[in-house]
Formats: C-alpha cells, structure tokens, sequence
C-alpha cells in the first residue's frame, strides 16, 4: 500500500512538472481573462490604481499606474486587458495613447469603437455598460507576480467636464486593495467640482491640486470632474 501510493504521489509530481514546463515555454496556447475560473486556476486580480489627472483649458491629461496579481502557485499567463474610454457630446475621442509596461517598454494595442460589458451590478440598475472607444492589449505575468502596467493619454473637453471610468472595477468581482486619484486643474479654470469627495491640497503658480484615496475600493459610479472655466 505504501509502495503504491509512493508511485501515484510520483506520477503526480511528473505531471505537474510537465504541465508548468510546457506552459511556461508556449507550448500552450494563452489563455485571456475570460478563460479563467474557479474550476482551473485563481483568477488574474486587478488590485491597485494611481492615477493623475491634469485639467487643461479645452483637454485633460491622464496618466494611469495599475497593478495586476497573478496569485496561481503554478502558472504564469498572458492577461488579455479590456481598457475603454468615455466618448460623448462633451469628451472627445482619446489620442496620445500609450501602454507601458514597468520597464517602459511601450505595449502594442487594437482599438475598437464600441463596446458592451456585461457584470453582475448588486444594485440592479444597470445590466450593462456601453462604451463609444476602448483599447485592448495583452501582457505576461508570471506566476505569484504583480505587474505595474502605465496608460497615458489626452483627451479633448468641448464643455468644463470630464468622466474617467470606474465602473469596469465590478467587472473583476472583487474591490481593488488601494486607489489613489490626484487632480491637478489649471488656476484660470476654477474650482473642482466632483461626485466623489477630492480635498483640496495645495496651490502654485499654475495648478491647484486635489487628492482622492480610497481602500477596498468596489465603485458602482464613473468618476465625473467639473469646473467652471471658460470652456463653455
């Protein structure tokens, strides 16, 4: 009895050797987010953001850090990311776009018009979010890892508002461990006027600066920023 359950302890350790062999050198095809699941392996986390946003007179300048976990003990994986972009009457189409990985390699990404997230919204309001823009692009992450991911990008502002979207953060199922959010808005544009509660931190010459940060942080709301300059 022993000996046999020696044997069968083995051949489960060959196999698992196998299987992390050849998923780490290609041999098996990526796999993307929506692939993944309780039944095979721990779900890729998105678990942190810092963001700063600067208010221009007509457009604003958005630079992003976000941190992604891969918690398996056994795999690494190509996460396939979804990022979209608020486009309406009042915020133009994004353009500057760049996706950096934490070397500063610049990451390549599709760009698509339209699309339609479905996720399970406890309030039961919306079923469904549409976004008129969005970018997709995939990175590796290695198992037990965290990776730092940076998005940039301008957009234009025909009236004195902006939305940074927050909602998608539902879609990951879980509350991310820290966001922080710093807004830097020009001092010839006013005051700033927000859904969520920015305190006022300083001034100089050129901008004012507001800060946001928020632990276990699940938001149902995008994030609306106003002002009054004379954008109108």
């Amino acid at each position: 009895m022993v000996k046999k359950g020696c044997i069968i302890l083995s051949v489960f350790l060959m196999l698992m050797i196998l299987c992390k062999y050849v998923h780490a050198n290609g041999m098996m095809s990526p796999f993307t987010l929506s692939d993944l699941s309780n039944d095979n392996i721990e779900m890729i986390k998105f678990i942190k953001e810092d963001l700063e946003i600067y208010i221009y007179d007509g457009y604003v300048d958005v630079r992003g850090k976000y941190i992604y976990l891969n918690p398996s003990h056994f795999y690494g994986t190509n996460a396939d990311i979804i990022y979209p972009f608020m486009v309406n009457e009042n915020i133009g189409e994004p353009y500057s776009i760049q996706v950096l990985d934490n070397s500063g390699q610049e990451i390549q990404f599709d760009t698509d018009y339209t699309v339609t997230l479905d996720y399970d919204d406890a309030s039961e309001t919306s079923p469904e979010i549409l976004y008129e823009k969005l970018i997709n692009f995939n990175f590796y992450i290695g198992q037990e890892k965290r990776e730092a991911i940076f998005i940039n990008f301008k957009q234009p502002c025909y009236s004195n508002e902006f939305t940074y979207i927050l909602s998608t953060t539902l879609t990951w199922g879980e509350p991310l461990e820290e966001a922080r959010f710093t807004v830097y808005i020009g001092n010839s544009l006013g005051e700033l006027d927000s859904n969520y509660p920015f305190a006022k931190i300083s001034e100089n010459e050129q901008f004012t600066k507001y800060y946001l940060e928020e632990t276990s942080f699940f938001p149902k709301d995008d994030m609306l920023l106003k002002w009054s300059g004379d954008n109108q």
